[in-house]
């Protein structure tokens, strides 16, 4: 049986090619030595043959049949929109095609 699980989150997808879980590992390391960017972190969703790789700031757990409300301001945002460029920068993710701004995102895992 499958487990869904939904989160919301303000942040970026990485349009990598191939298994974001084989970039998990580089990018937790590099985002440790990030000390610019303190609000940034990773997830991985979609499902066991089709992961993607998000670079987040805000992430929360949506439990099935309920609703969340992200308390986050403009000057929150603005803050947000810097750290992930700087990531994104680090991390070296700049030249990715189909790479977009950062905004609120609906992510799934199945497992």
């Amino acid at each position: 049986m499958d487990t869904n699980s939904t989160f919301a989150a303000y942040g970026v997808h990485i349009p990598v090619n191939g298994s974001a879980w084989q970039e998990t590992d580089r990018v937790e390391q590099e985002l440790a030595a990030l000390t610019d960017c303190p609000d940034v972190s990773y997830m991985a969703g979609g499902d066991d043959t089709q992961e993607q790789l998000f670079l987040v700031t805000y992430r929360q757990y949506v439990p099935p049949g309920t609703h969340v409300s992200a308390d986050a301001t403009p000057e929150h945002r603005s803050v947000w929109d810097a750290q992930i460029a700087r990531a994104i920068t680090a991390l070296s993710f700049s030249d990715l095609p189909g790479l977009h701004d950062p905004s609120w995102l609906w992510i799934t895992e199945v497992s």
